[in-house]
Parts: C-alpha cells; sequence; structure tokens
C-alpha cells in the first residue's frame, strides 16, 4: 500500500498506518478503502495445484528409495558378513544382526514416510476445503 501524499511504501504501526517518509497517520477511513481493495482482488493460486512434482510426491519417492535401498544392502550385509571366515562356514551373529537392522530399518522407514505424505496430503486438501 503506497501513501497517497509521498507514493511511498507505508507500514502498519500500533497507532495505525503510517509513512516513513511523511510522517503521517492515515485516518481509519483509509484503512477501510485499503481493506475493501484487498477484498476485491482474486485469490491467489494454490501452491501445489498444478502439475509438477511436489513435497508430497518427493516424499513418497524418498520411501520407495528408502525401501529399496534397505532391501538392497541387507542382501549385501547377510552375503559379505553372515560368515565368519573366508573358508569356515560358521555364521556371524553380529552380521546376522545387523543385516536385519537394515532390512527393518528400511521397511518401518519406508512406512513412516508414506504415513508423512498421507499427513501432507490430507493437510493440503484441509487447506484447499476439499475435504
Amino acid at each position: 500500500m503506497n501513501c497517497p501524499k509521498c507514493n511511498a511504501i507505508v507500514s502498519l504501526s500500533y497507532q495505525g498506518i503510517d509513512c516513513p517518509n511523511c510522517r503521517n497517520l492515515f485516518p481509519d477511513q483509509f484503512i477501510l478503502e485499503h481493506a475493501r481493495l484487498r477484498k476485491a482482488s482474486p485469490e491467489p493460486v494454490a501452491i501445489g495445484t498444478d502439475d509438477r512434482m511436489n513435497s508430497i510426491d518427493l516424499l513418497r519417492i524418498f520411501a520407495v528409495i528408502d525401501c529399496v535401498a534397505s532391501i538392497i544392502g541387507s542382501i549385501i550385509i547377510f552375503a559379505t558378513m553372515g560368515t565368519t571366515g573366508e573358508y569356515s562356514h560358521e555364521t556371524n551373529p553380529a552380521g546376522i544382526f545387523l543385516g536385519f537392522a537394515v532390512l527393518f530399518q528400511g521397511i518401518f522407514g519406508c512406512a513412516f514416510f508414506f504415513v508423512l505424505a498421507s499427513i501432507a496430503e490430507d493437510v493440503k486438501a484441509i487447506r484447499n476445503g476439499k475435504k
């Protein structure tokens, strides 16, 4: 909003709207007119309504990548750390535990990111007034 006298951008203070250049305090009628003009302006476009990738899709993609990477990582850990030596076939409990830990971390991480994406989608729908 600009000052009608000096055309500077005005700011809102605790007393009302005042101009930083000419130090004029505007009356209530000017404030009401500005509020009426703001209501007449078109509504802004909602963020994320176009066909571009948004954060919800990014969370879902990250969930799938996390799950696939943990499955591949747990297979590699089982293959390399599942036994204690190259020639012995004794099982390595630490390697097996680590493989299962990576596998479960990926599964639960995937579920976490899908739930987070679902919450974000619901919040977006509530903001847009569609639910």
